[in-house]
């Protein structure tokens, strides 16, 4: 509890520091998911019994036209509506049969065109529609087509993987991608639609190896693992489609909507250059083979909708993920839209008729067809589970109040201007009692338009023109092929500003009139502005204004042809009373562009800004103000691309022990913090350096870097107040065996008189860790009475205690990741439990400083010192003082020695003392 606590502190802390123009965005995305398989959502009134049945007809029309009354009444923008759930159409396809969730028998004509109809009437109310298509499904019961029209089992029979709870067409071969791209580009050709989505439905859960054996073999030229081959099979098809829309209808989106989590694994998120998801299980990448972060970093989908049906602070929380794909889609460059559970509204029961299939598997009784729930995406699923349970909002066990929340932390997280929730299912949230009127008294208190999909060029269309009101109806003259954004402003209203504000928005039109509300046709003035296919908003005209030309800003920074690396800002000159699009592009004319984005305020940070690869970039300002074509400002190139170590690359295998490391030179910069740890988080445990460089490269010495281990590297540049840290790399260092080791002491058949025995032994810094045992017994046994430690790697001594007197046996092995080598031969020595060194009565003379730097300290004046150091085999190793008048405190430095145990021999005016040292 102290946990969601916490969370609910942060949230609420984070709210009040948005404006209130971000509580209320203009711009987000606020759909819902209309299912048509097996009527889940739609049709419910009755299907169609005989072609051209009018009553019928006509009923599924008016429910239809109540869901989306709904959809404007909540001031929501947005449809995905099932188009095809099982190899069929609720449109007319030159493929695929009409769906039998919609007429009696499937294939028959019902008459009309359901997908017509719902764009027509969504764009009427300023409603978009994108196309939800089930690319693989075809059965949910082995069989149940045979004797339908144009059925795969008949005409494509090797196109179909059959499952115990259905079929699907097989994802692995070119000809069924080729199909489902067809049937989705007749879609998008011959109906206007705003966008193309899939859910989460790829591969069936229980794909077993035999089922895809034989293409395995024959069609896997880059010789992958079998998941990941099958992860590469939906990938092609994914791209295929998106290149497909993208030279049909380039405006018209493209998103997926897979499972909430992506991966909790470590080592697969290093390969997208992520970290996993922070919290959750996932189950999609290796069940369904499904791998959004391949989508989005390899830019085949213009949004991702993962589904996170979890709530805020619990064990898999709502606010951790969705602030996670939030970074992803920044790092990346698209959207997220997330999509919520809303079936929780009701009280968590299952329908009225469920059981177990044969096999022991969930199955639900839907219109009558007994449904495994295997043969259901998860978004279905929840659909069916709670379809039938539609109550009071107050009683529900998920109240309106959590899907709030949850859109508010969606807007907090946002850094790409486009904020979305999808809410599923659609007739749970219209149908719940208070919801929709919560959520417009609330979150979409006022309309919001699509964000613009900010990377696609566009051409400006200008102003409209000739505005007219006339008996309650406003008229323009707009531009071909444009949507139009409608505005009512008190007529005491600034109206250089307020077309920024959503209160002033009455909606988004499809034709260059609107229909104004009565409460709007008195005491108020209006707007209009040309919104284009990709979103794009620009400059509003007044009715009665004159249009102008607006001023054009001066370029601050990054200065033209300048440097721009890490964390910096773009910044400009101000305008009164304007607001700025900032354009970000790969050329100077503007055609490929990275990002364009909206701001009131004359800065805008590289930290909204997609991960830039190294290379040459352009931008420019255009200055947007009411009855004002855009001012353009000159275009600045500059020189960007990530703060990162540039060597060892990310991923590098063979690296040296001693390497050279360099990284990116940050403008400006000090000082470098170079960090390198055995742990991607860097914990305190794992730390092998941690050191600060005035330059921007390093060569390692011996004795940092161990050979075979995998290491994780970063970098901190200091430039005045600014700290840029740059992503983590990671490299392994050479693969080369250690050798085995060579002791150095004791040596064979040696005396050692001692208190404790000291072990030395010859470098070796390919080993990660060495293995020393002591015994009385030369074949080390019993091994319970073995005297054992591991030691780190570039320690090459170590310290044995409590020994008795008697023939000891010794032996050492070097060890590393991977491996370790055999035992070296066995030393066999004497120990005797004395000190070895004659001790005289110090009587405040002198004593020695231990450590890294050992030196001798003279304890009183005297007239005459010397001072020798002797190694353990008593052998005289130097002379460190012979001096006369040596005065109380003087300090004499023992440098030069190596590790290891000494025995320093002074002699102070005629008397010895001999003193142990430990370096």
């Amino acid at each position: 509890m102290k946990y969601i606590a916490k969370i609910a502190i942060v949230l609420f802390t984070f709210w009040l520091a948005i404006p209130t123009v971000a509580q209320t965005p203009k711009k987000e995305v606020r759909a819902f998911w209309l299912s048509t398989v097996w009527r889940l959502t739609w049709p419910k009134t009755t299907v169609i019994s005989n072609t051209g049945n009018a009553q019928e007809i006509q009923e599924q029309k008016d429910e239809l036209i109540m869901l989306l009354d709904s959809v404007k009444a909540a001031n929501a923008n947005t449809v995905y509506f099932q188009v095809r759930g099982r190899c069929d159409a609720m449109y007319k396809s030159s493929y695929e049969p009409w769906s039998s969730d919609l007429v009696a028998t499937r294939g028959m004509d019902p008459g009309y065109d359901p997908l017509l109809f719902a764009v027509e009437e969504a764009h009427k109310r300023g409603i978009e529609i994108h196309a939800w298509f089930n690319p693989y499904r075809y059965e949910s019961v082995l069989h149940q087509w045979d004797g339908t029209p144009q059925n795969y089992r008949e005409s494509h029979p090797e196109w179909l993987l059959d499952y115990s709870d259905g079929s699907i067409l097989n994802p692995a071969m070119p000809e069924v991608r080729d199909h489902i791209t067809a049937i989705i580009q007749e879609v998008v050709q011959n109906y206007d639609i705003d966008g193309v989505v899939f859910d989460d439905y790829f591969y069936m859960s229980g794909t077993t190896d035999d089922m895809d054996d034989e293409l395995y073999q024959q069609s896997n030229p880059d010789n992958l693992s079998r998941a990941d081959w099958r992860r590469q099979n939906v990938n092609k098809l994914i791209a295929q489609v998106y290149r497909m829309i993208q030279s049909e209808k380039p405006y018209v989106r493209f998103g997926i909507s897979p499972a909430g989590v992506w991966c909790t694994d470590a080592t697969i998120a290093e390969r997208y250059g992520v970290t996993p998801t922070p919290v959750g299980s996932d189950w999609a990448y290796d069940d369904i083979f499904c791998d959004p972060m391949a989508w989005i970093q390899e830019h085949s989908i213009d949004y991702i909708s993962p589904q996170i049906y979890w709530t805020i602070g619990s064990s898999s929380d709502y606010t951790l993920i969705a602030e996670w794909w939030s970074q992803i889609v920044r790092q990346f460059g698209c959207h997220f839209y997330s999509s919520h559970s809303a079936s929780d509204l009701s009280s968590a029961k299952m329908p009225s008729k469920y059981g177990k299939t044969t096999t022991g598997t969930l199955s639900f009784d839907l219109n009558g067809e007994k449904v495994s729930s295997k043969a259901l995406s998860p978004i279905e699923r929840k659909t069916a589970e709670e379809n039938e349970y539609i109550v009071d909002g107050a009683t529900a066990s998920f109240k309106g109040s959590e899907l709030v929340n949850q859109i508010k932390v969606n807007r907090t997280y946002d850094k790409t201007g486009a904020p979305g929730s999808v809410f599923y299912n659609m007739r749970k949230v219209t149908h719940t009692s208070g919801m929709l009127s919560l959520l417009r008294s609330d979150v979409y208190k006022y309309p919001a338009l699509i964000p613009a999909i900010s990377w696609k060029a566009t051409s400006d269309p200008g102003l409209v023109s000739n505005i007219a009101f006339t008996n309650g109806q406003l008229s323009w003259t707009g531009a071909e092929g444009m949507r139009y954004a409608v505005y009512a402003v008190p007529e005491n209203a600034a109206q250089t500003t307020a077309c920024r504000d959503a209160r002033y928005l009455l909606g988004l039109s499809y034709s260059t009139d609107y229909s104004i509300p009565t409460v709007y046709r008195t005491g108020y003035t209006y707007a209009v502005s040309i919104v284009d296919r990709y979103g794009n908003e620009y400059a509003p005209l007044f009715m009665g204004a004159t249009a102008g030309t607006n001023e054009a800003v001066t370029l601050n920074t990054p200065v033209n042809n300048g440097t721009a690396i890490g964390n910096y800002e773009f910044t400009w000159s101000s305008v009164a009373d304007a607001s700025y699009y900032i354009d970000i592009a790969r050329d100077d004319l503007f055609t490929d562009l990275i990002l364009s984005r909206e701001t009131t305020g004359t800065s805008f940070p590289s930290s909204y800004l997609p991960d830039l690869e190294k290379g040459t970039y352009y931008w420019r300002i255009r200055t947007r103000k009411a009855n004002c074509s855009d001012g353009i400002s000159s275009v600045y190139a500059f020189q960007s691309g990530p703060f990162e170590i540039e060597s060892p690359t990310k991923g590098a295998t063979e690296v040296s022990v001693t390497p050279s490391i360099t990284w990116t030179e940050y403008p400006n910069a000090t000082e470098y913090r170079l960090e390198i740890n055995k742990y991607d988080d860097f914990r305190s445990m794992g730390k092998v350096l941690d050191q600060r460089y005035s330059e921007h490269s390093i060569t390692l010495p011996e004795g940092v870097l161990v050979g075979n281990t995998k290491y994780y590297a970063r970098v901190t540049a200091y430039a005045g107040s600014t700290e840029s840290i740059s992503k983590t790399t990671n490299f392994t260092t050479e693969s080369k065996e250690p050798s085995i080791p060579v002791i150095l002491y004791p040596t064979q058949g040696a005396t050692v008189e001692a208190t404790s025995l000291q072990v030395r032994w010859a470098e070796e810094p390919f080993a990660s860790t060495f293995r020393i045992e002591l015994h009385t017994n030369d074949q080390f046994t019993p091994i319970r009475n073995v005297k054992r430690q591991t030691v780190n790697a570039f320690t090459y001594e170590t310290e044995f205690d409590n020994l008795t007197d008697g023939t000891w046996y010794l032996r050492a092995r070097s060890e590393y990741v991977g491996g370790e080598t055999e035992y070296c031969d066995t030393i066999s020595f004497t120990f005797k439990n004395s000190s070895g060194m004659e001790t005289l009565e110090k009587r405040g003379k002198c004593y020695v400083i231990q450590g890294e730097n050992p030196a001798l300290v003279v304890g009183n004046d005297a007239r005459h010192i010397t001072v020798d150091v002797a190694n353990l085999s008593g052998q005289i190793i130097g002379r460190f003082a012979d001096m006369e008048n040596p005065a109380a405190g003087d300090r004499i430095e023992l440098s030069g020695l190596v590790r290891g145990v000494y025995a320093v021999i002074v002699h102070i005016d005629g008397k010895r003392e001999i003193l142990k040292l430990i370096h």
